[in-house]
């Protein structure tokens, strides 16, 4: 008679016996290796449940207007989300909230765009396309959560959220069609908001950002809906 070990068996028959591990929810370094693992299908999305990819995520209308001016963007997409790294997910049970921190290399939008106003010390008008490239940018969501029970077992909902957002990069702003098509003054407009980008972190960088954080939170809500806990915080020990 032949006794095999599990090891042996399992090297026998070329498959990889596993052990399922489940996180404890305060326990942040399992919690963000599942996130990390995780994080490829909730930017993939299940369209076949009807929660769609979110790379690229469209906005048909995206505004911002302060004392000094109005932006307002149309068919406005943001390319780059599959590209991020989540960094760091904290559930705080006895407060019940949570914290998602994730850094993207990339992020790109691409729109129409009309603009008349002023951005510090330059008068800017126009109406065209524009690109903006964010270059290393570091995103921190966080907020309140409830945990329910569906058919399937707890899930968590999100209620909330409030986004922390900054630029360790550079930002790259491209506008046709400014002044009317006045090249000289576009140049020198570029050049001024191409090394002047933090001017416009208040009105125009952070409204914009938000705006996709807003879908991306509702997008992750329904991830949330679909995978109980106990699916998504389980990860597997070789």
């Amino acid at each position: 008679m032949i006794i095999l070990t599990l090891e042996a068996f399992c090297n026998h028959i070329l498959i990889r016996c596993t052990k399922q591990i489940l996180c404890d929810l305060d326990d942040t370094v399992c919690v963000t290796k599942v996130c990390k693992e995780a994080y490829p299908n909730l930017i993939a999305g299940f369209p076949e449940a009807g929660v769609e990819p979110l790379d690229p995520v469209k906005k048909d209308v995206i505004k911002m207007e302060t004392t000094d001016n109005k932006v307002t963007l149309t068919d406005a997409t943001l390319y780059g989300l599959k590209n991020c790294e989540v960094k760091e997910v904290r559930i705080h049970l006895k407060e019940s909230t949570w914290d998602f921190y994730f850094t993207c290399p990339l992020l790109t939008i691409e729109s129409k765009y009309e603009i008349h106003g002023k951005i510090s010390t330059l008068n800017i008008e126009g109406k065209g396309d524009t690109k903006i490239v964010y270059d290393t940018y570091h995103i921190k969501i966080r907020g309140d959560y409830v945990k329910i029970l569906l058919d399937d077992g707890d899930h968590m909902k999100l209620k909330n959220y409030v986004v922390d957002s900054n630029v360790k990069g550079k930002v790259e702003y491209n506008f046709t069609n400014l002044y009317n098509g006045n090249l000289e003054k576009s140049i020198a407009a570029h050049k001024f908001l191409n090394e002047n980008w933090m001017t416009t972190k208040e009105t125009i960088l952070d409204p914009i950002i938000n705006i996709y954080m807003g879908i991306f939170f509702d997008h992750l809500n329904k991830f949330l809906d679909i995978v109980p806990n106990e699916e998504l915080f389980t990860y597997e020990l070789d």
